[in-house]
């Protein structure tokens, strides 16, 4: 069994990038972990300081 670490950019940068590589692991057994580098709400434009504050909590 592998450990897969998969880090993307955004959510779903990973399914364009290499979800057949990542199906084909699973289905294997290897384990896969994930992380994303956005915080998911800063690029919108109508987010707010409260959002953005929740955010830095976590």
């Amino acid at each position: 069994m592998k450990k897969i670490a998969v880090i993307a950019a955004h959510p779903d940068d990973e399914a364009f990038g290499c979800s057949g590589t990542l199906l084909q692991s699973k289905r294997k057994g290897d384990s896969i972990s994930y992380l994303f580098m956005t915080d998911g709400v800063s690029s919108r434009t109508t987010t707010t300081e409260n959002e953005l504050k929740k955010r830095k909590k976590v």
